[in-house]
């Protein structure tokens, strides 16, 4: 749900038009993509042309709650498609008043959050791994928490550790990936062996965005580990990243509670 809009526009007939021909379609545009717009700020700025059409420069700021999101590709490629869209449908209706709206270079700026209302429905998805691979490797373990929950599998935790390596041939850029994921309490609908061959099926499915999006030339996986709280022996984990060794802590075992409980030691 969008929790605040603020248009600044000294003339009360841009305000109107922005909130009904811009704003609003960009909020249902994202909505469609399974993400809500938090924060919604454009201020517009009238420019006369020397054959007097006016230019409206509208920067736009967005904050956007993406803990439901389908997308796994570019989020932010994906909500700018969606900007520029709206531009080109409120440009195309007033191009008879000679009115061109237009965000200037740079100004749109768009920040992720996740709202307090949300936060306890999504799956904590912890990454380790190099600068600059995290985001990637993020959208690629919610991809998979996705893709298991499609399956009636439900997810607490999903925990990507990366080492990045080159191959002898080339000196190509790849990397090593262990993956270990907690299960929410309740009835699982399948044995742990079909749960492994759903969870390497959807390795499957996303990998190819990190080979499109990091540039790597391979991918190697170490351990792969599904965690159903209330096992006996809950395998442990170390996730290994430059000479750090982080330690997860999969279950705390009681004689009638299972405190689950994950935490990464640098």
């Amino acid at each position: 749900m969008v929790e605040e809009v603020i248009i600044l526009a000294d003339n009360q007939q841009y305000h109107k038009i922005i909130r009904s021909d811009y704003v609003d379609n960009v909020i249902r545009g994202i909505r469609t993509l399974g993400m809500e717009v938090v924060k919604f700020l454009v201020r517009a700025e009238e420019r006369i042309l020397s054959d007097g059409r006016r230019v409206l420069l509208i920067p736009t700021y967005l904050a956007v709650d993406d803990s439901k999101s389908y997308i796994i590709y570019d989020q932010e490629v994906v909500i700018e498609s969606v900007v520029y869209k709206a531009i080109e449908r409120v440009n195309e209706k007033f191009r008879d008043r000679n009115i061109i709206f237009y965000i200037p270079k740079g100004g749109l700026k768009i920040d992720f959050t996740t709202s307090a209302e949300t936060t306890n429905e999504k799956s904590k998805i912890l990454v380790d791994a190099p600068d600059g691979y995290t985001p990637e490797l993020r959208r690629f373990g919610r991809g998979i928490v996705i893709f298991l929950k499609e399956k009636g599998i439900e997810v607490e935790s999903f925990v990507i550790s990366a080492q990045e390596f080159y191959t002898n041939f080339g000196q190509k850029k790849a990397l090593k990936m262990d993956i270990a994921l907690t299960l929410k309490r309740g009835d699982l609908k399948y044995p742990k062996e079909v749960m492994e061959e759903f969870l390497h099926e959807g390795i499957r499915k996303y990998e190819k965005f990190l080979f499109s999006t990091l540039g790597i030339s391979k991918l190697k996986y170490g351990n792969l580990h599904i965690i159903i709280p209330g096992d006996i022996e809950a395998p442990s984990l170390v996730l290994n990243q430059k000479d750090k060794i982080l330690e997860e802590v999969e279950a705390i075992m009681s004689n009638k509670d299972i405190q689950e409980l994950v935490t990464i030691l640098k």
